[in-house]
This record gives C-alpha cells, structure tokens and sequence, in this order.
C-alpha cells in the first residue's frame, strides 16, 4: 500500500483507503493465521498511513482530506469514509476510538446526502450513484452492524428515496439513460440492488428476475 497522500500530503485519499479496507479484512478474517509479525505490520502501518491522518484531519478542521466537506458534491467522500471507517471497525481494538471514526462518518457523509436532489436524483447519472451511493451503503450496513442496529444511516427518508434511484432509471428492461458520468451500456449493480431490496423489503427486483444473486 503505498502512501495514503492524494492532492495534498498526509490525506488519506485515492487508493489508498480501499487498499487499507482490504487489508483490515483480511486481518480480521484470518485472525490468528496470520502471524504475528503480519498482524503487527498490518496494524502498524494502517494507523500510520490512515487512521492518524484521518483523526489529525478531523480535529484539525480537515487540512489534507478536503473530501470530508464534500465541496465539489463528488464520490470522494462516501467512498473514503466508507473505507476508511469500515477498515477502523475491523482493526482498531478500542471502542472510545472506534466511535470517533463512527461519529465522525455520520456527521460528514451528510454531505454527500446533500448532494442529492430532495427526490433522489443523481445529476451524475447511474454509474456515479452505483459507485459513490454504493461505498455509502457499505458504510451504513457497517455501522448498523457495528452498532447492532442502534445506529442506521439508511433509515432516513432521503436515503430511501435516493436508494430507489436505479429502478427509477429505467426506460425500458436493461435500458437506462446515459448522462453526465456514465457509459452509455451502463445499469444498476446486481449486487448492490438485491442487498437494497433485500434490506428495504421491497421483494424481488425485476433486474435479478432470472439471475442467481438471489437465489
């Protein structure tokens, strides 16, 4: 993994949060098969290159991760705050200092929320919401996890009408509208929409009608 620097020094930006989700699941899936030595090294280099940087960012009214505010209503921000919180839940060992990354994710994913036209629409187009709405998901479900339900940021009404923004897309069976930043074969993610079907309870989606994801 390299350098978690991104546009300005010391910002967990890029890659690099990804990278650092991926490592912290492996270390919590593998556990003690890991060896010590890897456990330490994953630990160790996880807090240098993103936790410390995030928490110094934070209480330092954000110098290096300008995502956190979500000036440019971009993806920056649920996917570095997706990855970097669900990658603290996994490995960080207190629990005062993973509700900081917990806290800290709910107060500053509202901005990207705000992005989002008060009826759920993304003026980014269907590829961008499956990505950033995505890692948003992904964070939520962490945190309710985390949580054990206590805390459920796709409870809110805003976030259940922006979760409808795929089936709302659609013009015909596998055709949606191309626009913005989107590929013009471009659909909802099979994945990401058995999980929001699934987890609203809204039945069978007509986009997995004949696949295997929910079987």
């Amino acid at each position: 993994m390299r350098t978690c620097s991104s546009r300005s020094s010391g910002s967990p930006g890029g890659s690099a949060p990804s990278s650092a989700w991926n490592l912290a699941t492996i270390y919590y899936w593998l556990g003690d098969r890991l060896s010590e030595e890897t456990r330490a090294l994953i630990r160790d280099e996880l807090d240098r290159r993103i936790f410390k940087p995030f928490e110094g960012s934070v209480q330092e009214d954000f110098p290096n991760c300008w995502w956190l505010k979500g000036r440019n209503k971009n993806n920056w921000n649920p996917v570095c705050l997706g990855c970097v919180s669900g990658a603290a839940l996994a490995v960080i060992e207190s629990r005062q200092r993973r509700a900081f990354f917990v806290a800290s994710a709910e107060k500053y994913v509202q901005a990207y929320l705000n992005g989002y036209q008060e009826d759920g629409f993304c003026t980014e187009g269907l590829g961008y919401w499956v990505y950033g709405f995505g890692h948003f998901v992904n964070l939520a479900e962490s945190i309710t996890q985390a949580t054990d339900g206590q805390l459920d940021l796709l409870e809110s009404p805003k976030t259940t009408t922006i979760a409808r923004f795929g089936d709302r897309m659609k013009i015909l069976p596998g055709v949606y509208p191309a626009y913005a930043d989107c590929r013009t074969n471009q659909q909802p993610d099979k994945a990401l929409t058995a999980f929001l079907y699934g987890r609203y309870g809204w039945g069978k989606p007509e986009l997995l009608a004949s696949g295997p994801a929910i079987r």
